[in-house]
């Protein structure tokens, strides 16, 4: 198990997906490790997959990410 200050929280607000850091926002989340590896199998599809829906992730990590 990933300690939780390793990850940060996702979730989906009018089909963008949106950082979570201070894990209030309702609904479904995602978490992600902090690298780029992850970022990226994110964006071509795990966002979708664990959102079960076609949602509109950022181009970028969140800043300070």
């Amino acid at each position: 198990m990933v300690p939780a200050p390793e990850l940060t929280r996702f979730v989906v607000r009018d089909q963008q997906v949106v950082a979570d850091p201070r894990e209030v926002l309702p609904g479904r989340g995602a978490w992600l490790h902090r690298n780029e590896q992850c970022w990226v199998g994110a964006t071509r599809g795990g966002f979708a997959r664990s959102f079960r829906q076609r949602v509109h992730p950022p181009q970028a990590p969140p800043p300070g990410w």
